[in-house]
């Protein structure tokens, strides 16, 4: 490997770190060969204390005589990264000076870590909705303390470019279990931050590896995420598809569970192809499922999504009734991100009945929620529908505001809804 060797790369730069890795400490030798490894963004006292299996203390003042060295910067408390050129001389030193067991190995302790943590911040963010376990080795790995969802938000913020490399590593070093568990505890995060490339990205990694090793669950799972990807970007055949799929291998392993979860998207996407019967069939049988098995976040789902079919046929005041209860599960639960969905949908549903101060009520409700918890996607829905609600009043320029808002977000996301929202702007130009 001689990724330093570049036309224009200066030899003496490479000298100089050749230099100052000979000179180091056995101790700091070892962390830098291991931060090699990891080809994220950045690193912290947790993650070498994860890699080099030492305490976090001893990880933390091994980071900072790197930092001292000038191999590494302190760019923020216990957050450090390296130069273009150093991170290329570590992964070198990484793939010279480790065997192959080695390297695979410390990957496997680096992507054993991040699922440990992601495992913990997604439960936080939304309460978890089936009864996947994640099969991961918590042994003598210390963990950030994380105690509530706007922590885990921060904590997946933060990390995300070193999840995405982790799941990338974990591929690419046939750790086919830990890669497609890692991908599923992400998906919570892509949703509300609005991520819908990366999304498509690391769960067909994760497919690939549940295909690798036969893990019909994790298969089922990993479908029904590209599923999601797909239907947020207006991709509703791709998404019928990856859905029929992963409620096919649900069926076939006979989990309630996972019958449901697949059944309720199933019959979400038939309803927005405009095949209702078979829609609510899904929708009633996954309810009946949640129910049965005391999953009352995911009743409350298939409620919402029972609301959205039954509003397409007109059926207004039932469609309200849905979500209503909907929301108060959500509550309940004290689910956040489903509950300011539920709020989006009270809102659109009272407009069309008329009750517009209602309306505005939900909406600013679900707005509150959205920000607070950093839903993007959810908070574009919501100036969507506040846009929608100005201009059935006659108020254009806030309509125009609102609608800006929720355009910016579906823009980046290459959502389908952009298009509506570019039409109603369009009709607001000469207003």
């Amino acid at each position: 490997m001689r990724a330093l060797d570049l036309e224009d790369a200066d030899t003496s730069v490479r000298g100089a770190f050749d230099v100052s890795y000979r000179t180091l400490h056995p101790d700091l030798a070892e962390t830098f060969r291991a931060i090699g490894v990891h080809e994220g963004a950045s690193v912290s006292p947790h993650v070498v204390a994860a890699l080099t299996e030492v305490d976090l203390v001893t990880a933390r003042r091994r980071l900072r005589e790197l930092a001292s060295a000038h191999l590494l910067a302190e760019t923020r408390a216990d957050r450090y990264t390296l130069h273009d050129l150093i991170r290329l001389h570590a992964r070198e030193i990484a793939a010279t000076e480790l065997t192959g067991q080695q390297r695979t190995r410390a990957v496997e302790k680096l992507v054993n870590y991040y699922l440990l943590v992601a495992d913990r911040a997604h439960r936080l963010i939304r309460p978890p909705r089936d009864n996947h376990v994640a099969a991961v080795s918590g042994e003598g790995v210390e963990i950030p303390m994380l105690a509530s969802a706007e922590q885990a938000l921060r904590w997946f913020d933060t990390e995300w470019p070193n999840l995405v490399a982790a799941v990338q590593l974990g591929a690419a070093a046939g750790l086919h279990r830990l890669t497609w568990q890692l991908a599923l505890c992400l998906r919570t995060y892509v949703y509300l931050r609005g991520l819908t490339s990366d999304w498509a990205a690391v769960f067909e990694l994760g497919l690939r590896a549940a295909r690798a090793v036969g893990d019909r669950d994790g298969e089922s799972r990993m479908l029904r995420g590209l599923g999601n990807a797909a239907e947020l970007v207006g991709e509703y055949e791709l998404a019928l598809q990856r859905y029929v799929e992963a409620h096919t291998i649900a069926v076939h392993l006979d989990d309630p569970a996972l019958i449901a979860l697949t059944g309720d998207n199933l019959g979400g996407i038939l309803s927005e192809l405009r095949r209702f019967d078979e829609a609510e069939a899904h929708l009633n049988t996954s309810l009946g499922l949640y129910r049965q098995i005391g999953d009352g976040q995911g009743e409350a789902i298939a409620l919402n999504n029972l609301g959205v079919l039954v509003q397409d046929r007109g059926e207004n005041e039932k469609a309200f009734e849905y979500y209503r209860r909907a929301f108060q599960l959500h509550r309940d639960g004290d689910n956040h991100e489903d509950g300011a969905r539920s709020l989006a949908n009270l809102c659109w549903v009272s407009r069309q009945l008329g009750r517009y101060t209602e309306a505005e009520g939900y909406a600013r409700d679900g707005l509150r929620l959205a920000q607070t918890y950093g839903m993007a996607y959810v908070e574009a829905m919501l100036h969507h529908q506040l846009g929608e609600l100005h201009l059935e009043q006659g108020r254009g320029q806030a309509a125009r505001l609102e609608l800006n808002l929720a355009l910016a977000v579906y823009r980046r996301m290459r959502s389908p809804y952009a298009d509506a929202v570019d039409t109603l702007l369009a009709g607001l130009a000469d207003v």
